[in-house]
């Protein structure tokens, strides 16, 4: 792999760390808005809580979707396996799975071309220019 297929990998692996991050942020964004109490103390009806956990799915969705195909494309997946992968999101625990997986995978190839990566996915900066001759 060259330098820039490198980088574009270690970006696409940042963006699907980012999905499983918001995958778990989820759950506490759905016990947060959808306590109809809490919403209904502050005067607001409780469907307002219902809106933001809406919307704030929409965007995961939207943005894990994004992230797992373009990750699996540049794991040379076939295009129908990469919108598999993407359909997958929507099944609740298999799109963590999934996630979770193409994780891995892309964490075992930038290592492989000893790119660095840590908890928040791969150093940029470890990544070398080859040298021109």
């Amino acid at each position: 792999m060259t330098a820039d297929q490198l980088r574009k990998l270690a970006i696409a692996h940042r963006r699907v760390i980012l999905a499983v991050l918001l995958y778990f942020l989820y759950m506490p964004v759905l016990l947060g808005f959808k306590s109809a109490g809490l919403m209904a103390e502050k005067g607001q009806p409780a469907e307002v809580g219902d809106h933001i956990t809406t919307i704030y799915v929409l965007a995961f969705l939207v943005f894990a979707l994004f992230a797992v195909y373009k990750l699996a494309g540049m794991l040379k997946a076939e295009q129908g396996i990469g919108f598999l992968y993407a359909g997958l999101m929507f099944v609740p625990v298999v799109g963590l799975i999934v996630l979770l997986w193409m994780n891995h995978r892309s964490t075992k190839i930038l290592k492989k071309y000893g790119v660095k990566v840590g908890l928040m996915g791969a150093d940029l900066k470890s990544i070398s220019e080859p040298e021109v001759n």
